[in-house]
């Protein structure tokens, strides 16, 4: 996964293949959860500093087609000083389509 960072967010663009499936011809929803926990651990790690998912909450949209690119963005938006709160989302970009939103919690490490 490649991550990306500007305006306090972190991006990353992806395509997955049939081996990340559930259904046929739809990425497995765990698979969608990992990526938007990935991406707010990005966000966190590069704008707050290192730190560990404590909770994790994912609500899906749409469903996500193996072979469709899409973007995933995360962000913080809350930091304590031993902890802080993430969100992301994964959006299809020619359409802007929505696929799922996640909010974490994080510990930082010291």
């Amino acid at each position: 996964m490649e991550v990306s960072y500007r305006d306090n967010k972190a991006f990353s663009r992806l395509v997955l293949k049939r081996e990340f499936q559930g259904w046929k011809g739809i990425v497995h929803g765990g698979v969608v959860a990992t990526i938007l926990d990935e991406i707010m651990a990005h966000a966190v790690t590069h704008y707050v500093g290192r730190a560990v998912t404590t909770s994790l909450q994912i609500t899906y949209r749409a469903p996500l087609h193996v072979g469709d690119e899409f973007e995933a963005i995360g962000y913080v938006v809350e930091q304590k000083s031993r902890a802080a709160v993430a969100k992301a989302e994964i959006l299809v970009p020619h359409n802007k389509k929505l696929i799922a939103r996640g909010e974490s919690k994080f510990i930082l490490l010291k």
